[in-house]
């Protein structure tokens, strides 16, 4: 019999949006920005949190973002 093993993890998630000079200058607005929680296979099936709504990205990296740590409770079945 195998064990399920539990643990916590924090996520830090980026958002950046290098614009001109890289080949790819779009301005991004009205986004929603969420993060998933991975489930017991690694998928993101687990607790969605939105980390924000509404936000704007220029493509000038002005609304570069790092949004706080998520907390996901992970169950990880062995194999």
């Amino acid at each position: 019999m195998h064990k399920t093993r539990r643990t916590t993890v924090s996520v830090t998630t980026g958002i950046f949006n290098p614009g001109p000079g890289t080949g790819i200058g779009c301005d991004v607005t009205g986004t929603t920005v969420t993060f998933t929680c991975p489930g017991e296979d690694g998928t993101p099936s687990g607790q969605t949190t939105v980390l924000g709504s509404a936000l704007s990205f220029p493509a000038n990296n002005s609304g570069d973002t790092i949004f706080p740590s998520v907390s996901c409770k992970i169950v990880v079945n062995p194999g």
